[in-house]
């Protein structure tokens, strides 16, 4: 009973007494884009450290990368800083009316370099819904009458 005690003492004594996780908090928790005659909306997604680190961001799409971006793809947060990035799907890498839906990612992890390197990431539901316009030419209808 006693080598118990004496044992679980040295393995907590030889534990670190806290372990510093990293995290992150990204606002909102999904983006829809609706893209018609071929403008483009971009989106704003919100991105917070709210560890003690100094944080590196990077922010991708999962799949689609022709037709989603960010801006900027990748920053450096200070402990509690914010950053705006811009979140875009071009219309133009479009052949037809379709949607598309994927994950966009956020992954964060820590500046300094330690001995257990812990990251933080979060996926972000994206849809984009491209509707052609009415007077497209990949709308219309082409009729060819033939007179001999």
């Amino acid at each position: 009973m006693i080598k118990t005690i004496i044992s679980t003492l040295i393995g907590l004594i030889a534990l670190p007494l806290s372990v510093s996780a990293t995290g992150l908090s990204v606002s909102p928790t999904r983006l829809d884009f609706e893209i018609a005659d071929g403008r483009q909306v971009p989106q704003t997604l919100t991105v917070m450290n709210p560890t003690a680190d100094v944080m590196v961001f990077e922010v991708y799409p999962d799949e689609f990368e022709d037709v989603i971006s960010a801006n900027p793809e990748s920053f450096t947060l200070e402990s509690g800083g914010r950053k705006m990035i811009e979140i875009s799907a071009d219309a133009k890498n479009f052949h037809q009316s379709q949607s598309i839906s994927t994950n966009l990612s956020v992954v964060g992890k820590p500046l300094a370099e330690s001995k257990v390197n812990v990251g933080a990431g979060a996926k972000i539901p994206v849809t984009v819904n491209l509707a052609l316009a009415k007077n497209t030419p990949a709308n219309k209808t082409l009729l060819i009458v033939i007179l001999s």
